[in-house]
Order: C-alpha cells, then sequence, then structure tokens
C-alpha cells in the first residue's frame, strides 16, 4: 500500500513515500531506528485535550519563581540576572527526571510557553507537568523580569554563555532537584539560541527546536519588515524602549500563525503581551542560520518540529524542510522532524497546540529511554505505522490504518479497520480483529500467505518466505474467510 503523507528523513540516506497529503494534521520523519512513524486527525493520545487550568494547584509542585546570576558574556564579567519560573511534575522526588528549558522566539518572553488568560490548551508548561516533565521557564536577557543591558549587549552569542551558566548551576543543585536529563526546547529565534548553546557548549542531554528551520522561505523578510522601534510603543517598560530594541508593528502578530487553525482571542492576547527583540539577536540568527558548523557540532538528539503553514518557512507541507534539514545537524546522536500541516509559525498558539506538544513528549520518552507512550489514534480515521522495534499500536475508534513494523502489537478498536504488513513486519498480534465489523488485512507488495493457527488454535498469517506472521488472537483458522485478505 502506498503511505499517504509519510516522508522519513535519515543522516545516512534519504527515503520517503511519495503522496503528500496536506489535509493530514501530522507528518513525522525519523532516523531513529525503532521510532514510530505517526500520522492521523490530530489525535492527542494519552493527553487531556480538555481546557484545563494554567498550572497545577498541588503546593509541591507550585511554579517557583528564582533569578539566576551569571555573567554578561564570555570575557565580560558584568553581572546580569535571569529569570525564570521552575514547574515540576506531580510526585517529583529530590532527584531524577527531566528538565525542559524553555527559550522562546523574538518578541515573546516566558509568557510563549504559558500564554494568560487564555484556556490550558496553549500551556506547553502544563502539558509537560501533565506529562511528567519538569520546567525551566525563562525570560531571556532584555526581556520581561530578566535584566536589560543595552541592545548591543543582547545577542544569541551572550545568551547562549547565560544560558550554559544556568546549565552548570542547575548541575549544582541550583533547582533544589538533581535532573538525570537537561533538554533544551526553543521556539524561532529562541531555537537558534539553543543551537547556538549546544553546539558551543554540548552540556545537554537533547534539544527540540520548533518553528525553526535553516530554509527561510520568500516570506521570512516580513519579520522584519514589521519591526518598528520599541519606543513606538508606551505599552512596553522604560529599559525596554532603548535605542536597538525592537517589537512588532500594531496589529502585526498574525504573520506568526495560520489564521484558519487560530482564534481571535489569541491573537489579541498575544498582541497585549508582545515583547521586544534587539537588533544583535536578530544579526546572530541570521548567521545562525546560515552558519553549518554551529548546528553540526551538536552532539546531543535533535528534534525539529515545525508548521506546514508556517509562513517564515514557506514550503507547502513542509517537505523541503523536513528533506534538507537532516543536513544539517550531522554531529547529532540522532535526528528527528515532525511536520503538523495544520499549524503555523506559533505552534503552542494554534488549536492544535496539545497535539504538537504530543508529538515532542513522545520523542523525549524515546530519547530519554524512560517510559513511552504507546503509539494512539484519537476517533477519526488515523493512520499508525509502527517502527523497527516492538510498539504497541491502538487505533480507537473509527476506521483506522495500522501497519505492523517489528513484533508489534496491534488493536484497531470499533469501526472497518485495515490492518497492512510487507516484507520485514515481523511477528506480530492483532487482538481484536472482526472481520464481520468489516476489519480487513492487506499484504503489502503482492505477498502471499498461508494460513494456519497456534497451539492456542488462533489463525496465523505466514508471509514472507515464513519470515513474517500476523496473529488473529480470539479468531480460529475454521472461522477465517479468505476475502478477509484485500
Amino acid at each position: 500500500m502506498k503511505q499517504q503523507g509519510v516522508h522519513a528523513v535519515s543522516k545516512n540516506g534519504l527515503f520517503h513515500e511519495d503522496g503528500i497529503d496536506l489535509d493530514t494534521p501530522y507528518l513525522s520523519q525519523s532516523n531513529v531506528d525503532g521510532n514510530p512513524i505517526v500520522w492521523g486527525d490530530r489525535a492527542a493520545p494519552n493527553l487531556d485535550r480538555s481546557e484545563g487550568p494554567r498550572s497545577g494547584s498541588d503546593n509541591n509542585t507550585a511554579p517557583h519563581q528564582i533569578h539566576f546570576n551569571v555573567e554578561l558574556g564570555s570575557g565580560n564579567p558584568q553581572e546580569v540576572q535571569i529569570w525564570g519560573e521552575q514547574s515540576q511534575p506531580h510526585h517529583a522526588g529530590a532527584t531524577g527526571g527531566t528538565l525542559l528549558i524553555l527559550l522562546s522566539g523574538a518578541t515573546y518572553d516566558h509568557d510563549y510557553w504559558n500564554m494568560p488568560d487564555v484556556s490550558g490548551r496553549y500551556s506547553f508548561v502544563q502539558a509537560a507537568k501533565e506529562a511528567g516533565f519538569a520546567t525551566l521557564n525563562l525570560d531571556r536577557l532584555g526581556l520581561g523580569q530578566s535584566s536589560k543591558p543595552s541592545a548591543d549587549q543582547v545577542s544569541l552569542v551572550n545568551e547562549a554563555f547565560e544560558t550554559h551558566q544556568i546549565i552548570d548551576q542547575i548541575k549544582a543543585g541550583a533547582l533544589g532537584h538533581i535532573y538525570d536529563n537537561i533538554i533544551l526546547v526553543g521556539h524561532s529565534l529562541g531555537s537558534g539560541l539553543a543551537v547556538q548553546e549546544a553546539g558551543t557548549f554540548n552540556d545537554v542531554d537533547g534539544v527540540v527546536l520548533t518553528g525553526f528551520t535553516h530554509y527561510a522561505g520568500p516570506n521570512f523578510p516580513m519579520v522584519p519588515a514589521s519591526l518598528v522601534p520599541a519606543s513606538t510603543d508606551s505599552n512596553l517598560p522604560l529599559d525596554q524602549q532603548q535605542p536597538g530594541y525592537l517589537t512588532t508593528a500594531a496589529g502585526d502578530r498574525s504573520l506568526f500563525y495560520n489564521v484558519a487553525d487560530s482564534t481571535p482571542r489569541v491573537i489579541a492576547t498575544d498582541e497585549a503581551n508582545k515583547q521586544t527583540v534587539t537588533t544583535g539577536e536578530l544579526g546572530d540568527f541570521v548567521r545562525i542560520l546560515s552558519d553549518s558548523a554551529i548546528s553540526n557540532a551538536i552532539k546531543a538528539p535533535v528534534l525539529s518540529i515545525f508548521g506546514a503553514q508556517d509562513l517564515l518557512f514557506d514550503d507547502p507541507g513542509g517537505v523541503r524542510q523536513a528533506l534538507d534539514e537532516h543536513a544539517w545537524f550531522n554531529g547529532a546522536s540522532s535526528y528527528q522532524a515532525i511536520v503538523v500541516p495544520a499549524a503555523g509559525h506559533d505552534l503552542q498558539l494554534q488549536e492544535n497546540a496539545r497535539y504538537s506538544d504530543n508529538e515532542i513528549f513522545n520523542w523525549l520518552h524515546d530519547v530519554t529511554q524512560t517510559e513511552g507512550l504507546v503509539v494512539a489514534g484519537g476517533n477519526g480515521s488515523d493512520v499508525l505505522v509502527g517502527g523497527d522495534q516492538p510498539n504497541r499500536i491502538v487505533g480507537g475508534a473509527g476506521a483506522d490504518i495500522l501497519a505492523g513494523g517489528g513484533n508489534d502489537v496491534l488493536t484497531g478498536g470499533a469501526g472497518a479497520d485495515t490492518f497492512v504488513f510487507g516484507s520485514g513486519s515481523g511477528k506480530d498480534v492483532i487482538t481484536d480483529f472482526n472481520g464481520s465489523q468489516g476489519d480487513r488485512i492487506e499484504l503489502d507488495g503482492g505477498l502471499h500467505s498461508t494460513v494456519g493457527h497456534d497451539a492456542s488454535g488462533n489463525t496465523v498469517l505466514t508471509f514472507d518466505g515464513e519470515a513474517s506472521s500476523v496473529t488473529l488472537s480470539g479468531v480460529s483458522e475454521h472461522q477465517f474467510h479468505s476475502d478477509w485478505i484485500v
């Protein structure tokens, strides 16, 4: 079967299936053996899709504010303060777990990751807490509650050095907790900062880059064209109205969105809370986009996730970014790219924010070797594909397509489901096959099967020269109909 909408990227070679489906909200690529490739109907498996509170009320995990005293830059001992807010998952002990350091984009402070006055679906901090991850949500230099020196000193090079010092302090116990893993999670310009920091110091266990690729599309100049001196915005504090501090002109926030997948309230809240960017940061960001030596120096695993409707990296479907971006991270121990076709530049402020979050958390579970999520669909018609390692694949409601990849356990759920197997798919088991309900088996590449049974009487289809098989749990051989194979 031709798999629609799947593009796989590997550092050791490039391979992909044809047939882009831009209406499919997920496209995922990976070079990590065993990583499931998932695309479906915006399902967020194992995550609460309700509009919950922005942060938990548990006193033991309530957000904790902290100021880090750090040197301004390498060779510049001037002391500055970087503000952050730490949030712990429920039942966190004094040691262990994973900390996500959140780095916002241009004209955003920490509010990007935990936007005020809107529902919990837009809070990455809350979603991470629910998924079992701690966060440190920073105001970068020049923003929010952090120090605001002159614009020429607010650069990504200096901010990378400051972030490195913060990481050293965290490893020494500054947060009252010693973590097993520290991951940088950036957005847009904050992703550029993450690349600069990780490529320079290699002191983290993973890097997540959102709203960022090295391929700037023809609409990228819309960003500098939208910027005006911060002094023209009386809502900004005076210390952010210095020369060289910039912000977006009134009403220009929509360029960060796919408006069709966003709400006017969120865009209005974004406008009311917008921050600044400096000329120094913009100059460094352009340099990072063009200098492969920085990104190739990163040794940790890297995840890139971006919206196919991103006006700044303009490429319909995000295909070129996904196919090209891996070449910028040749030093990374692994690289994966995920495209979210329904989303614009600000993934966290789109209607499907929780779905992007879920993809990040799945990746984090994999690279930190913590207990991962099953590959699961939602209530619509999903397409779920297992990787080379054993996976539990659950379709849920709807007419789903489930494909085994390596000794998988597949559960179709309600609806007429299609189970797809091919050469090298391994020894798979279907737990709930129901031919009378419309379930069917499809053998890829014209494979022929033989029908038999196991010691428990379950039907076993053997194919691929007996190297692969699928067991239909609870279906005896005499109950099996040959027309169930299509």
